[in-house]
């Protein structure tokens, strides 16, 4: 560091001396399928607990075969047949169209009792919907003219003949029974998990992650049954001496940050989407690793004694001047020596008690004072330990270097000045 002068000193000032201290900081570089739901629906004078009306039935002259339909929301005389409706116990079912996983099993003419048709007809002409909702997962209908398929439950048959002799128009029908009619109605409840995420932070393969608490990012999957999602988040290292081996389940948020992960380990990472009823398949795996870095920083890098006598004597530690201020800004803690480039007096060397050092707190738990310089050491040219474990966590890093000089008795006037070198190393 090139040596500075004071012009703004008195030059007729010849028994008393100005010191700049500046310091140079040296940095060591080291190294899954959708699930089928089946369910029962019977007609019924009233549903039992557990059960879910989804429409009602009532034939001209009593029974529910043949029959007109009134919605289930209808609120003047009710019909006598509801078709109550049950699922296995884990899933709730719901006849309110306005419901997000409601799907339209039946359109009918009216609300009070009428004619119905499949969903696919006129909805002008048929445009009151009769609805189920399965939670979690949706549902699918099929309209055949033969039995249900293999997954599906029996819902109703229908027909705009009051016979079963072959009548199976999709409009203008009654209703009937499973089978009654040739045309059923078949149901079956189902789940689609949510789409795998998408990796993003760290990246695959990626050896130049600095931080320790790393923020895990991947994208938000969708799912095709709108169900709400989580996801597991899982953390690995094949490596024993490495920390950490998490596993996180049932997050909402497509980030996490973890705990702190060792440096120079190699970490797989992976992710999985979930709903409450099943989880997409895990993401593919990607590892990372976090090496070791020092990073000295003086956050304040020079000290000026202004005038003094022979023979007096003057510190930082009162902080009139300010100390030197250091910085860990790398990523594992640090061993840190001190040392000058030259001498600060032509009369006496380095060395002596005339330029002197110590460590001193600054932030708590900075480094140990132990194992560090905590009472003032004669500065020399060659390295001597200034702190032991720097510490690197952001509340924690920073920490003083006093500085200690006495003016020797036969040392002439003068602007003097000294570079201070420290360095680093890695403490595991």
């Amino acid at each position: 560091m090139r040596k500075t002068k004071n012009t703004n000193r008195d030059k007729r000032c010849m028994s008393r001396w100005l010191f700049l201290l500046c310091a140079l900081a040296f940095a060591a570089l080291l190294s899954e399928g959708a699930t089928a739901v089946q369910f029962n629906c019977t007609y019924k004078t009233s549903c039992g607990v557990g059960e879910t009306g989804v429409l009602r039935a009532e034939n001209d002259t009593g029974g529910y075969n043949n029959a007109h339909v009134q919605l289930i929301n209808y609120t003047g005389a009710a019909y006598a047949y509801t078709l109550c409706c049950e699922t296995d116990g884990t899933h709730n079912l719901n006849a309110a169209c306005s419901h997000k996983n409601a799907t339209t099993v039946l359109r009918a003419y009216n609300t009070s009792g009428n004619h119905i048709q499949t969903p696919a007809g006129n909805p002008t002409t048929y445009p009151e919907r009769i609805c189920i909702a399965l939670s979690p997962g949706n549902l699918t209908c099929e309209y055949v003219n033969t039995t249900c398929s293999a997954g599906y439950s029996p819902f109703v048959s229908m027909a705009s003949s009051e016979t079963n002799s072959g009548a199976y128009n999709q409009t203008n029908a009654h209703i009937g029974n499973y089978s009654w009619y040739r045309l059923n109605v078949c149901c079956q409840g189902g789940n689609s998990p949510p789409s795998v995420p998408t990796l993003i932070y760290p990246l695959n393969d990626n050896t130049s992650v600095f931080e320790r608490n790393i923020t895990f990012d991947w994208s938000d999957s969708n799912d095709p049954d709108s169900d709400p999602i989580t996801y597991d988040l899982n953390i690995t290292s094949n490596d024993p001496n490495c920390v950490v081996e998490e596993e996180w389940k049932n997050l909402t948020a497509s980030t996490q940050t973890s705990s702190e992960l060792s440096v120079d380990c190699v970490y797989n990472w992976t992710v999985r989407a979930c709903d409450p009823s099943q989880c997409s398949n895990y993401a593919s795996v990607w590892n990372f690793s976090i090496p070791s870095v020092i990073g000295i920083n003086f956050t304040v890098n020079k000290t000026e004694f202004k005038s003094m006598n022979n023979n007096e004597k003057n510190d930082t530690s009162d902080n009139k001047p300010p100390p030197f201020t250091v910085e860990n800004t790398g990523n594992v803690r640090a061993n840190v020596s001190l040392k000058a480039n030259d001498g600060l007096f032509t009369s006496v060397a380095l060395n002596t008690r005339y330029f002197q050092f110590k460590a001193r707190v600054n932030e708590a738990g900075a480094f140990d004072p132990s194992t560090s310089q905590t009472t003032y050491a004669n500065v020399s040219a060659a390295y001597k330990t200034l702190f032991g474990d720097l510490n690197y966590q952001s509340d924690r890093d920073s920490a003083y270097v006093d500085i200690n000089i006495t003016t020797p008795a036969g040392e002439e006037a003068g602007y003097k000045s000294s570079v201070i070198q420290i360095y680093g190393t890695y403490s595991p």
